[in-house]
């Protein structure tokens, strides 16, 4: 399609009022076919920089849509990795308590071991 066509074509969506209607391909599409050096010729001097402006903004809202989309399950792969992150930290921290408690019983078991098994010395009386 030339860029005159799709000009024409740009200007019966405007008269149309379907300008809203228009994909992100389509307002790309449109948007080079804009650059040309002689596309304010097919609209009148106020209407041609009101359709730039208004293609800009929509090819721009099409933008931050599909951003949105991203962020969306960026944020939920976020939060299932924080939840990870959670449930790991306090898997660790029972396994440390536990071993610190196993440990001191130990301990104490080979305490009380020693002080069963060491000969307890009697003075000698004579």
């Amino acid at each position: 399609m030339s860029i005159q066509e799709e000009l024409d074509e740009l200007r019966q969506i405007v008269s149309n009022d379907k300008i809203g209607d228009l994909t992100t391909a389509q307002l790309e599409r449109y948007t080079n076919a804009l650059c040309f050096s002689r596309a304010s010729d097919y609209f009148s001097a106020t209407q041609f920089s009101q359709v730039c402006e208004t293609i800009r903004l929509l090819l721009f809202k099409k933008y931050i849509e599909a951003t949105d989309k991203k962020n969306t399950l960026l944020q939920y792969l976020v939060i299932a990795v924080s939840i990870m992150a959670l449930v790991c930290t306090i898997a660790q921290v029972y396994i440390s308590i536990s071993s610190i408690s196993v440990k001191q019983v130990v301990v104490q078991e080979q305490k009380m071991q020693k002080q069963i098994s060491a000969p307890t010395s009697t003075p000698i009386l004579k």
